[in-house]
């Protein structure tokens, strides 16, 4: 079977279509001809709509097959980044038998939303119910089982762990607004992958920074350090942190080259890596709202980024906004400040 089959996928699939498809791409995953769980999004629908990554195209990376055992995504508010995770929980159980993931956040309310809301939601918006799911498997809060033996388990930890300490032969943790949890409880946490077998052992982290020494922001500087790479026809190659242009890259109607001016396509980017000889054991992705098309490429959305920058407290601007640690509130340098400093 060939890759073509699954690029413009969609549904509704008469069940032995649907079979032939998982068949056929768990096969091309098996042979290395495929490495990203994303072409089968489509099976899955979101308020009627078939899912897809054309607007969330810098969350590619945690759809991959083989990955770092370690992965960390240190992100903004509002860029797809819980959806993309339970996307990925549901199409990896239903195409890796045994396959066990324990979804971890810091509070129970957290726990509970994520999983009876968001993740059962999809689960039964899924074009592929029929061949995921019988009445036989177990299905409640703590425990979403499928039908091929794979199972999602959800927890929550904060300063207990306690909790957590019954599970194991987990394949992978995947923890969820990591900056809230506390480090030497999630140590406690990921014992649940100790008797996993070897090719497993997966660490997933994500959230949204909060001060410098969080944890969050501790393990993505331990990482591969991702930042996203505008080039621009200028010559101009846009790194979107902080550390870099992301500041300069805040335009007036969208998001700009910090040299000349001109606006940008963030779907021309991509990610380059401070320490990339962590590619291979510890990868790290960092995404901002100013470059994501979702807030960048709507014109209401983008006057209310603005907006932001005028009214919220430098602190939380560089947290939710723009995907950045931050430890004290120090005067932003914006566009406008360096034009007059030329």
């Amino acid at each position: 079977m060939s890759i073509d089959v699954f690029r413009n996928l969609q549904g509704p699939l008469p069940r032995t279509r649907l079979e032939e498809v998982l068949k056929g791409f768990t096969i091309l995953l098996a042979e290395g001809k495929i490495n990203s769980l994303a072409p089968l999004m489509p099976l899955i629908i979101y308020e009627g709509r078939p899912l897809d990554l054309k607007t969330h195209f810098q969350l590619e990376p945690l759809y991959r097959f083989r990955v770092p055992r370690r992965t960390v995504y240190k992100t903004a508010r509002q860029v797809g980044k819980s959806m993309a995770v339970v996307t990925n929980l549901i199409l990896s159980s239903s195409l890796i038998p045994n396959f066990h993931n324990l979804l971890v956040q810091p509070q129970y309310s957290q726990m509970k939303h994520i999983s009876t809301v968001t993740f059962k939601t999809l689960v039964n918006n899924s074009l592929h119910l029929g061949l995921i799911k019988n009445s036989d498997c177990p299905d409640s809060e703590r425990l979403r089982a499928f039908s091929n033996g794979s199972r999602v388990h959800f927890g929550y930890c904060g300063t207990n762990s306690g909790r957590l300490r019954g599970l194991s032969s987990i394949s992978r943790l995947v923890s969820d607004e990591t900056q809230d949890m506390d480090p030497d409880e999630m140590n406690i946490v990921a014992e649940t992958m100790s008797a996993a077998p070897p090719e497993y052992g997966i660490y997933q982290y994500t959230g949204t920074p909060k001060t410098t020494d969080n944890f969050l922001n501790v393990l993505f500087n331990r990482s591969s350090g991702g930042e996203l790479m505008i080039p621009c026809g200028c010559g101009k190659d846009n790194i979107a942190s902080l550390e870099h242009d992301l500041e300069a890259m805040i335009g007036k109607t969208t998001c700009i080259c910090a040299k000349c001016g001109r606006p940008l396509d963030p779907r021309k980017g991509k990610f380059v890596f401070a320490r990339p000889e962590k590619r291979g054991t510890f990868d790290g992705f960092h995404i901002s709202q100013i470059t994501h098309p979702l807030h960048c490429g709507n014109e209401g959305k983008w006057r209310e980024l603005l907006n932001k920058i005028e009214t919220y407290p430098v602190a939380q601007l560089k947290n939710e906004v723009f995907g950045e640690a931050c430890d004290e509130a120090s005067k932003l340098v914006t566009r406008q400040d360096q034009e007059k400093a030329g």
